[in-house]
Order: C-alpha cells, then structure tokens, then sequence
C-alpha cells in the first residue's frame, strides 16, 4: 500500500455535513454489531483507507464531501470488516520492526511480540562479522526483512512450505535490505538446505494445538492461513520437526532462536536438550509470556 498522502476534502453545508455524520454512524454501527470492540475508530480508518489518506486526516477536516466511488469502496471495506477480516489484509499492510510490511490472506499478521526474534538475533550478530542467517517458516518475511534492514553484511536465506507466502517474502525482502537480497527457498523448515551453513537459525513456526484453533478470534481463526498456525495436537509437532534439523544446518556454535506459544517454552526447552543443544535459554515478550526459546549447537 503507497504511504498516505495529504488530502484535501471538501467542506459540507449543515444539511449534507449530517448526512456524513448519519453515513459514519451507520458505519460504526455495522460495526459494532459485528462485534468490533472499537468501532467508530475502524470506521475512521476504513474511510481513511478508502481516501488513501490517514485516519488523522479524515478526523481533522471531518465532515466533507465523499464522492460515490469513494462511498462504495468505503462500504465494502466496512462490510469484510464486519466479517472479521483482519484490518492488516484490508490495509495490506502491518508495521513490524517499525517498518511497513505487506501483507495478504497468505502470510500471518506479523505481531509485535515476534520483534523479540529479531532483537536476539541482533544481539547475536553482533559477535559475528558476516553471518549467515536462515529464518525458516517465514511467512510475509518480517522477520529476515529486519534483519536485513539492518545487516548489510549478513547473508541471508527466507525458507517457507507456501509459495504464495514467499512471493509475499519477496516483495518484503526487496523493499528493505539494504546489502544483497536474501535468498528464498520452498521447503518444510530447513530440510532443503545444506548442513552446516548458518550461524543462526530464526524461526516462527506454527505452534497453536490444533483444538486451540478454533477458540482463536475470527480474524485469525477464519481469515489467517491455517498451515501457519496449526501446530498439530499439541502444538509442537513442527517444533519437533524444526528441531534436528536446525541442529543439521547450524555450524558449531550455532544458535537456534524461535517463538513459542504460552505454555510451551518447558517443553521446547526439554526437545531442545534432548536434540543436543546446550546454553539453552527462554525470553519474555513484553506482556510477560516466555516468548523465544534458544538453544547453541554444541
């Protein structure tokens, strides 16, 4: 999505100012009745979106003159809305690591508590001159397209079982490297790949219990892809996979560095040891919740 640009609507007389007001209500209350918790802000923004402008635009000159192309579009995005389309895929955008990434119904809604996956592997890189980095289950690549926004040294290499999810990579990548472009590879977790090649090993894997799906809100449980949040009975049937295999493709000394879900991070630290990583250790998100689990290849 281009970045918004200054708008300049057009006032309204009293007669056809409350018959915005009458539209706006009207949209904050469709909304509500879907159960949007914050409905006249989304209203704002949807009509933002369909100006292509910001919210704080659309507040600041409120009411004004919508034309009919506009109303339509505006009607629509407030209609999947009240479907519980998440609003990063009405955008088409999500700002992660402070930057805008694009996102579409292929790739999970990237979230602010997977910033901590990029923060430890910062920390991690500084120790290294030129590291190589693979983030496996990318996804829209928001976390390999930090990182190479802030690694122009760094080789690094995006894995992902979607394709449709690593064109959305793709578009990321380019947008924010800053040295060479990461490389992208179709395949489970890192099966594809060589063994010992990286130094560290990022991953965001799908990691929800199965049954746990579908007590998720409906824009994730019904709009989000499945494959990226289904993590079999437990949860951690990917992990176990993820596991020995990062174990193969990591160099000695090599660190793996991935999220878990609440609750999990005991056991991914017990697959971790058992597997034979060692220096094994757990971080907390900002809300408190054992986040990220790693571990060093002996």
């Amino acid at each position: 999505m281009a970045a918004c640009a200054a708008v300049t609507m057009e006032p309204m007389q009293d007669g056809r100012a409350e018959a915005a007001d009458a539209m706006m209500a009207q949209a904050a209350e469709a909304l509500r009745s879907a159960g949007i918790e914050r409905p006249v802000f989304e209203a704002q923004l949807l009509l933002a979106i369909a100006l292509h402008t910001s919210r704080g635009s659309v507040i600041a000159q409120w009411p004004f003159a919508i034309s009919d192309v506009v109303r339509l579009r505006w009607l629509d995005l407030v209609a999947a809305r009240a479907q519980r389309r998440p609003l990063a895929y009405l955008r088409g955008m999500q700002e992660f690591y402070g930057l805008p990434m694009n996102v579409s119904p292929d790739v999970l809604v990237p979230r602010p508590e997977t910033e901590l996956l990029v923060d430890r592997a910062l920390a991690e890189s500084e120790r290294l001159t030129c590291p190589v980095i693979v983030d496996a289950c990318t996804g829209s690549g928001c976390v390999a397209a930090a990182l190479a926004s802030r690694l122009m040294h760094a080789q690094i290499v995006a894995t992902d079982i979607s394709r449709p999810a690593l064109e959305v990579a793709r578009t990321n990548l380019r947008t924010h490297a800053v040295g060479a472009v990461p490389g992208l590879v179709q395949c489970c977790t890192l099966r594809a790949l060589a063994s010992e090649i990286a130094d560290i090993v990022t991953a965001n894997p799908p990691y929800v219990s199965s049954s746990d799906v579908e007590e998720l809100q409906p824009e994730v449980r019904d709009h989000e892809p499945r494959i990226a949040l289904d993590g079999g009975p437990d949860g951690l049937a990917v992990i176990h996979d993820l596991i020995p295999e990062a174990l193969r493709a990591l160099k000695p000394h090599g660190l793996l560095i991935m999220e878990v879900a609440l609750g999990q991070s005991d056991r991914a630290a017990g697959i971790l040891s058992t597997a034979g990583f060692t220096h094994i250790a757990a971080y907390d998100d900002l809300a408190g919740i054992p986040r990220v689990v790693e571990g060093r290849k002996p």
